[in-house]
């Protein structure tokens, strides 16, 4: 804290600046115990929001959410709600090849490092080598795919498209 002779000690302030004309966010009113509610405001605009409903659905340990999230996975590969529902199925071991093989094959930064996050390293090899390449959208992603893949057991089919790649 900022310790000066000139601080105010007995009042806090907390200001929320929004810009002129705009609404606040809609509180989703989460229910621990209502499944659909968690997963709707994993799409909600608001990170806080998003990252609640995933706490809330990981702690619940519901035996419904794995196909919850999945679904929710399927109805729309590159929605707000992929990120945190594909971290919670990593954390419910519910996470299957499918879904890692989907979120490594979208483009979105957030859903591609998550696919990283989640998959075996031989999962990752198997889909991020195309045609004797390691394929990703842009560099940094290639980078960090080259992290993920550092984590795999030595491979001559990852040592031949590493080097390729690098090449």
């Amino acid at each position: 804290a900022y310790e000066t002779p000139l601080r105010d000690k007995s009042m806090g302030r907390l200001y929320r600046v929004y810009p002129r004309g705009s609404e606040n966010d809609v509180n989703p009113k989460l229910d621990p115990k209502n499944l659909d509610s968690l997963a709707a405001a994993l799409s909600h605009p608001n990170l806080f929001w998003r990252t609640q409903a995933q706490r809330l659905i990981i702690e619940s340990a519901s035996p419904d959410a794995a196909a919850k999230l999945k679904a929710l996975i399927q109805k729309d590969p590159n929605g707000r709600a992929v990120v945190p529902a594909i971290y919670a199925l990593k954390i419910l071991g519910a996470a299957d090849d499918e879904i890692v093989k989907s979120a490594l094959a979208s483009t979105d930064r957030g859903i591609f490092r998550a696919g990283l996050a989640t998959g075996s390293p031989e999962i990752i090899a198997s889909t991020v080598i195309q045609g004797g390449l390691i394929k990703a959208p842009d560099a940094r992603m290639l980078a960090e795919t080259f992290v993920a893949l550092s984590k795999a057991a030595p491979s001559d089919t990852v040592g031949k498209a590493l080097l390729a790649t690098l090449k």
